[in-house]
């Protein structure tokens, strides 16, 4: 999910340079960068799930249509006054009805709240490694009851107009290492020096949150 960052990051520097050169004219140069990374975020979640999401899939319908909009090929009128408000209500209606929860002994494990929410016990007695992201969505996993493999565990979580929690057993050492884009991380947890086993937290926040706690 970096690279999708990382990928919105050089586009907007992209049309920040052309419009500043004057090799192309934008009348709304936000509006065009907002609607080409949010046709990106749905098409990156669609790849990543690789199954049909409607909320995904009205994603990119969105972003298309607020792009033609910006281009003056659809009636922005249109998309105020209807799209618009249709498109946050099926995203309010789903964001109520779609919180997906689990229970998992998988040491590798993958987590993935693109307008939904995912809550999670990982229970795992050989502790590899997990990936959480959270995109206009929330995950809370609880990894309190893992035991981690090779002395060291690592978590790579991602927030992104969202947040994520993550809750870590008591008797591991925590590092939190990460790149706050208009964003941050927490570290609630108590020092533990002494443990034997490390538990590594890698994050990008960019408009969103990162909570760790015990």
């Amino acid at each position: 999910m970096k690279r999708i960052i990382g990928l919105i990051i050089i586009l907007i520097g992209m049309l920040l340079l052309l419009s500043n050169l004057e090799i192309v004219s934008f009348e709304d140069l936000s509006g065009v960068v907002f609607s080409v990374a949010i046709i990106i975020i749905g098409l990156a979640g669609l790849i990543e799930k690789r199954r049909f999401d409607f909320i995904l899939v009205m994603f990119v319908i969105f972003g298309g249509l607020y792009l033609f909009a910006n281009l003056g090929i659809v009636d922005e009128s249109m998309l105020d006054n209807i799209i618009g408000p249709v498109f946050l209500m099926v995203v309010g209606f789903s964001l109520l009805i779609s919180v997906t929860k689990r229970v998992s002994t998988k040491p590798v494990t993958s987590y993935i709240a693109v307008f939904s929410g995912v809550e999670d016990k990982n229970e795992s007695k050989e502790y590899v490694s997990s990936d959480i992201t959270a995109i206009f969505g929330g995950a809370e996993i609880d990894f309190r009851k893992i035991k981690i493999k090779d002395k060291v565990g690592y978590i790579n979580a991602t927030a992104m107009f969202g947040g994520v929690t993550v809750m870590v057993p008591e008797d591991v050492k925590v590092t939190v290492k990460g790149y706050p884009i208009f964003g941050g991380a927490e570290n609630k947890t108590l020092s533990n020096s002494d443990a034997k086993t490390e538990l590594v937290i890698n994050y990008t926040a960019m408009f969103g949150g990162v909570e760790i706690k015990n």
